[in-house]
């Protein structure tokens, strides 16, 4: 189990714009001579990919990249804000590029940063 946590300094709550939570289907279809299709499960363990936009100071920005500096593409905690008890849920990156492993932009004073995160249920 990951004894890494999401840093405290950085917000628990991503930018509603640019962020999105796909709830994946973990049902598959077969063709049945007559009648409607047989359904079943596809898998039980259902990853969620979550991306998640920040607009972040520059302090911030430098609490982020040492973070994953430390904790590379190894799962992490990462605060479930829609939880009411507030349990965080284990999540790991997917990194942006093949040179990156997420996308930040200066916006003046402030940083836009983009996370791809797998989040475990």
């Amino acid at each position: 189990m990951s004894s890494y946590y999401w840093p405290e300094s950085l917000p628990k709550r991503p930018e509603m714009d640019g962020s999105t939570e796909t709830m994946p289907n973990t049902w598959i279809s077969t063709p049945v001579e007559s009648g409607p299709p047989a359904r079943r499960k596809r898998w039980t363990l259902q990853i969620i990919p979550l991306t998640a936009s920040y607009l972040l100071t520059t302090e911030q920005v430098d609490v982020l990249d040492a973070f994953f500096e430390t904790v590379g593409q190894a799962s992490f905690w990462f605060p479930d804000w829609k939880n009411v008890a507030g349990e965080p849920r284990l999540a790991f990156i997917v990194p942006a590029d093949e040179r990156s492993l997420y996308s930040k932009a200066q916006q003046g004073r402030r940083w836009s940063v983009t996370l791809s995160l797998m989040i475990w249920p």
